[in-house]
């Protein structure tokens, strides 16, 4: 190869990933010939030597489509959006509410997202988190198979807080830091009122009752972001099986199937 030709496949290089890079995504297709052949698959059907992809497109005709479709019909079409809103679904009837934050879409438009980070599937640092807070005790209590804490809460009538949030260049639920309010004060004068002063801290540890429990609590969130890792690990390896693909192309095909026949039917009755 020569120097000449060496430069200009640099070049070309440079200039595709540029414009990836700086969401220059309708100019994309124009590096493709009218005819040409744009495929992504597995490792597993690569070295099969099966022609399925998860996305496969052989004119530049589709590609634009597919341009298209990223920009307008699929902005939210993200593969893991199914499994977080099962996600939050569940959270919420375990008293969790996971928080929300503002993202600006392909199209330039804001929308809200919640606020859930994974990244996997392959490394050691991989795993799931979520920001969010403790919005139901009782519910949360109840999830955590722990009726004595309900008992206790209802009685206090205290305002209780516990919140945590993503933190670090990870997402696995040990990067994740917590703040909470969980100790309250006793509301019996010990001068006043010294019996019921001593009763109450003996019922309630001193108003440290719930604060002493804040590990246990920080735990059963942290097992609620092995679950989600594990949801979305299952999911992203069905997505990817050669089932999925399969049902996939036969789904294209007979879409495809029926578009033809309802054109003949057209060109019949004209």
């Amino acid at each position: 190869m020569s120097v000449f030709t060496q430069e200009r496949l640099t070049g070309l290089n440079a200039a595709y990933a540029r414009c990836i890079d700086n969401d220059e995504l309708e100019q994309w297709p124009d590096f493709f010939l009218e005819r040409c052949l744009y495929l992504i698959t597995t490792a597993d059907n690569h070295a099969a030597g099966l022609q399925a992809g998860i996305v496969y497109a052989d004119t530049r005709a589709m590609l634009q489509d597919r341009v298209m479709a990223m920009r307008d019909a699929n902005v939210f079409d993200e593969w893991w959006d199914s499994v977080y809103e099962m996600f939050v679904e569940d959270c919420a009837e375990k008293g969790i509410e996971i928080d929300t934050h503002t993202i600006r879409t392909m199209g330039g438009k804001q929308a809200q997202r919640h606020s859930i980070y994974f990244s996997g599937f392959w490394s050691q640092g991989d795993g799931a988190c979520f920001d969010g807070r403790v919005s139901n005790w009782a519910k949360f209590f109840e999830a955590m198979k722990r009726p004595d804490l309900i008992t206790l809460y209802q009685k206090t009538g205290e305002i209780l807080t516990l919140a945590w949030s993503h933190e670090g260049r990870y997402y696995h639920a040990n990067c994740v830091s917590f703040s909470s309010e969980l100790w309250f004060d006793n509301p019996h004068d010990d001068d006043e009122d010294p019996l019921l002063h001593a009763v109450w801290d003996i019922a309630y540890e001193g108003g440290y009752v719930f604060d002493k429990l804040e590990e246990t609590f920080a735990e059963f969130v942290r097992d609620l972001m092995h679950d989600l890792y594990i949801l979305l690990e299952e999911e992203h390896d069905y997505l990817t099986s050669d089932e999925a693909i399969a049902e996939y192309i036969l789904g294209h095909c007979e879409e495809e199937l029926v578009e033809e026949d309802d054109e003949e039917e057209c060109s019949l009755e004209h």
